[in-house]
């Protein structure tokens, strides 16, 4: 296989993890649900431990995720950062965003310990937003510049 197909798959294996994430962040969000009541009743619905636990997932799931496409295409961000397709660090400070977002909501769920769902369903609305956006500008404009730079090679047939 050439270099396109290579990156053909490589691309691939990234989209099916983006998948993932959007399901994991629609699961976490499902752990919240839908406001029940006014402060002592939508407490109550709150499965913290839950929640909690979700939250370690889809962190350690996220770090992965970034790990990996930080290594495998930080020289070609590299080199096309020095070549003005794109911004230094572009995807390193995207990766920082939605990271620094997400922590604010593990950091406000331990704080809250039940309390205040409300300020819970407004950060994950934000951190759903954020990560939506970013894996949007990967899908959408990073994939397909990195996939540009590795042209279909024609086959010569024996």
């Amino acid at each position: 296989a050439g270099e396109n197909e290579l990156m053909k798959d490589l691309l691939d294996g990234f989209l099916k993890e983006h998948a993932e994430l959007r399901r994991a962040m629609a699961a976490m969000a499902r752990l919240l649900g839908k406001a029940e009541g006014v402060g002592w009743d939508d407490q109550m619905n709150l499965d913290l431990r839950r929640l909690k636990e979700a939250e370690r997932q889809f962190s350690a799931m996220l770090k992965v995720h970034e790990r990996m496409e930080e290594d495998r295409f930080s020289d070609l961000l590299r080199r096309l950062a020095s070549e003005g397709e794109l911004p230094p660090q572009a995807l390193e400070s995207r990766h920082a965003a939605v990271r620094d977002i997400f922590r604010l909501l593990e950091t406000v769920t331990c704080l809250c310990d039940g309390q205040h769902v409300y300020a819970l369903r407004t950060l994950m609305t934000k951190v759903s937003e954020d990560l939506e956006r970013h894996l949007i500008y990967e899908e959408q404009e990073l994939f397909p510049l990195l996939q540009s730079r590795f042209p279909d090679q024609p086959r010569s047939d024996p």
